[in-house]
């Protein structure tokens, strides 16, 4: 017999989804029904003010799945699990979390036309204008001051690393992001590989992968 959980997730399919959310390793994880549109991000500020407890719920929290950081910016609904870790910045990730292989290798973002490389090797990497007061707040590619004066304005895209590559999402609602001739909606994601092309509003870069 199906709880009411259960029972609203069906019912509700089209718009949301069941997850389990593990906020701590001496708490039973908590089964959610949250819209598909929520994101990663979202989903963290809703658990800090739901189920951690008002002292915890003041620190930095990321989500992972499988040891792997999920990208603030991805939909929940998007990702390949629907079973999530919250983990506190800094410590480490749950010892419950099944260990995968992890990718080794750095991603080079190479502007074509000045050959300037870009060497990503903290995730998610936001791309794209970053002011200077928000420069720490995520590990970035900051392409504001492009020398041939092809620049960007705000933030363009998410770079997120997972145990079989690469991957990036369109975070904007209105640049242009074409990975090897596939243009990007705002929201949607594309791999990413050694000598992909990538545009990002009138920026070309080539992608290396560097192991």
């Amino acid at each position: 017999m199906l709880n009411r959980l259960d029972e609203l997730a069906q019912r509700l399919s089209d718009s949301h989804i069941k997850i389990t959310l593990h906020a701590s390793e001496n708490d039973e994880p908590s089964q959610l029904l949250v819209s598909r549109d929520v994101t990663a991000k979202q989903l963290i500020e809703d658990a800090k003010r739901k189920i951690l407890d008002t002292a915890r719920a003041d620190a930095e929290y990321h989500l992972y799945i499988n040891n792997v950081r999920v990208g603030l910016q991805q939909k929940v609904s998007d990702l390949d699990s629907q079973v999530l870790y919250l983990s506190q910045a800094g410590s480490p990730a749950f010892s419950q979390q099944p260990e995968e292989k992890q990718v080794k290798s750095k991603l080079v973002l190479k502007e074509v036309d000045t050959n300037h490389r870009y060497v990503v090797d903290t995730f998610p990497a936001i791309i794209g204008r970053i002011k200077s007061s928000m420069a720490a707040e995520e590990p970035h590619v900051d392409l504001g001051d492009n020398p041939n004066g092809r620049t960007v304005s705000g933030f363009h895209a998410e770079i997120t690393q997972a145990p079989d590559g690469y991957t990036i999402t369109n975070i904007s609602r209105m640049s242009k992001i074409v990975v090897d001739s596939l243009e990007l909606s705002p929201g949607e994601a594309a791999p990413l590989a050694q000598d992909s092309q990538l545009f990002i509003g009138k920026v070309e870069l080539m992608v290396e992968v560097i192991d």
